[in-house]
């Protein structure tokens, strides 16, 4: 039906909006009136529903997911994008800009808008689909590795200022998974940093042969909640830390040279969206998924951290001396990646 609609649609456009794309609205497969987004815009090394979670039995509802001023589709501060869930455009498009590139999995649809900024996206009701939510499919290797390589080259092609940002952003994600002993995690992101350092050539191996190796990476032992109130609380909780004991954390490196005496025994935590006050000089953490009833435990290794610290400072060093290599790199092959010619030899057609 959305289908029908766009090519009615794209039959009467005025010639002003001719070679514009035609997007659609995510809704919740699970939940028919929750509107999660239509559009997005640049926010640091992610991106930012321009509106967001929506119930469209609402009448006000409704007519606020319409409203998209023009002037943002040109405001370089922004660069909106709207994401393949349902994204038509002109085949003339194709023609013009090339072909997409191989980022499958996460951001290509990114690379794509941006590459296009400045054509209009237009968004109407009636057009869009239904969509299994985010929550429901998110995995640590499509977050901490596909969407670290990824993005890394994405925004060393269109992002202003990221030589002098990007060690920001990967310090955020690392600091966060340090903090939480999230080693699974830690191990994809350091794997995402070494193909980062290998330039365009990761972007044309073995799609599934990759597939293949991340799978190994990323097992993780889950156990069956037996205690589903802990499980319910854990949504809600953040305990409590001291000032002494937040000081005395700050002090040891973030608890690596804290004594074990000193430290807790144990706590719990949600695995998307950890608190990190919650593993603040705790020994061994429950961390719960609501959506699977299952949890894994997460204990803090002092040996680990330290390996972990190393070896992201290493990795870090490496690309700073080779930014300018790697960004010259993608600017090459960024024209052969959106070829036919690539994609017939990628894809094995011929």
């Amino acid at each position: 039906e959305s289908f029908y609609r766009t090519l009615l649609l794209s039959n009467y456009l005025k010639n002003e909006f001719k070679d514009s794309f035609i997007n659609g609205a995510m809704m919740d497969f699970y939940n028919k009136y929750f509107f999660f987004e239509n559009l997005a815009y640049k926010e640091d090394f992610y991106v930012r529903p321009y509106y967001k979670d929506k119930f469209v039995n609402v009448l006000d509802n409704i007519l606020i997911t319409n409203h998209i001023p023009d002037s943002v589709f040109n405001n370089p501060a922004q660069k909106v994008h709207s994401a393949w869930w349902y994204h038509c455009f002109s085949m003339d498009t194709v023609k013009e800009k090339g072909l997409p590139l191989p980022m499958f999995i996460r951001g290509d649809d990114i690379e794509w808008s941006l590459r296009n900024f400045g054509k209009h996206h237009i968004s109407m009701n009636g057009i869009s689909v239904w969509h299994i939510p985010f929550v429901w499919r998110e995995s640590k290797t499509v977050r901490y590795y596909y969407s670290t390589r990824n993005y890394f080259m994405k925004d060393a092609l269109y992002m202003d200022g990221f030589k002098e940002n990007y060690q920001k952003y990967l310090f955020k994600d690392f600091k966060y998974l340090f903090k939480t002993y999230d080693y699974v995690s830690l191990d994809l992101f350091l794997y995402a940093l070494d193909d980062i350092l290998k330039g365009s050539s990761a972007f044309i191996e073995n799609p599934s042969e990759l597939l293949q190796k991340l799978s190994q990476i990323s097992k993780v032992e889950y156990h069956n909640t037996e205690d589903l109130y802990e499980m319910w609380n854990a949504q809600g909780y953040k305990r409590k830390v001291s000032f002494g004991r937040k000081l005395l954390y700050s002090l040891t490196n973030r608890g690596l040279y804290c004594p074990k005496i000193f430290m807790r025994s144990r706590c719990i935590a949600l695995e998307w969206g950890s608190l990190t006050d919650n593993f603040i000089m705790v020994k061994e953490v429950k961390v719960y998924n609501t959506n699977t009833n299952k949890y894994e435990v997460r204990r803090f290794d002092r040996t680990k951290l330290k390996n972990y610290k190393k070896a992201f400072h290493a990795k870090l060093k490496a690309i700073e001396q080779n930014y300018d290599k790697l960004r010259n790199d993608y600017i090459e092959s960024h024209k052969e990646f959106a070829t036919i010619d690539f994609w017939e030899k990628y894809l094995e057609l011929k």
